[in-house]
C-alpha cells in the first residue's frame, strides 16, 4: 500500500521535499566599511525546487517552513580584533531578528586570523520568495576566504548554504 510504502522499512525514500545547497568558491570582500553587501553563490551542488538568482537570491518553487542553514569561512589580516554582522533578507526586506554579530580574531604573527560562523534559521516562506544572507563589517582587513587545497585536506569553500523544506504552513 501507499502508506506502508511512505511510512513502512523504507522510510521517507519516495517522498521529494524542495532542497537546495549552494556554495562559493571565491573570496568575498568588503571595499567598505560598515557597508552591507550580498553574500553570492557560484556554484549549485544539489537543487529540487530551490534555485539561486542573481547570485545572491535562494529561491523556492513552493511556499512552505524551511530550514536556512549556512556557513562562512571568515578571515582578518589585521593584528586587532574586528567585527561582522551577517543577516537575512526576505525579498529585499531585512528580517527583524535575524543579525548575527560575530568577532573574527586577528593575525597571530604571519598566520591570519580566521574562524567558521554560521547558524540556522526556520523560515515562513511563499512560493517564489527568496533569501538572502547579507554582511557588513568594521574593517576591510575581514573576507569571507576561499581555500585551495592542501597536501592532505581538500580546499574550503568561502560560504556554504543549504535551504531545505520541513513542513507546509499551517
Amino acid at each position: 500500500s501507499i502508506l506502508s510504502s511512505v511510512f513502512g522499512p523504507q522510510g521517507s525514500k519516495f517522498l521529494n521535499a524542495p532542497y537546495g545547497a549552494f556554495q562559493s568558491t571565491v573570496d568575498q570582500t568588503a571595499a567598505a566599511i560598515n557597508t552591507a553587501y550580498a553574500i553570492t553563490y557560484n556554484t549549485t551542488d544539489y537543487s529540487n525546487g530551490v534555485t539561486v538568482a542573481s547570485n545572491s537570491r535562494i529561491t523556492v518553487d513552493n511556499g512552505g517552513i524551511y530550514n536556512l542553514q549556512w556557513s562562512g569561512q571568515f578571515e582578518n589580516t589585521d593584528s586587532q580584533d574586528h567585527d561582522v554582522r551577517v543577516w537575512i533578507k526576505i525579498n529585499g526586506t531585512n528580517l527583524v531578528g535575524s543579525t548575527g554579530f560575530a568577532g573574527i580574531p586577528s593575525k597571530h604573527g604571519s598566520v591570519n586570523g580566521h574562524t567558521i560562523v554560521g547558524w540556522n534559521y526556520f523560515l515562513s516562506l511563499n512560493k517564489n520568495d527568496y533569501v538572502e544572507l547579507w554582511w557588513e563589517t568594521d574593517s576591510t582587513t575581514v573576507t569571507i576566504q576561499s581555500y585551495a587545497a592542501s597536501g592532505y585536506y581538500p580546499s574550503t569553500a568561502s560560504i556554504i548554504a543549504t535551504l531545505q523544506f520541513v513542513s507546509n504552513i499551517g
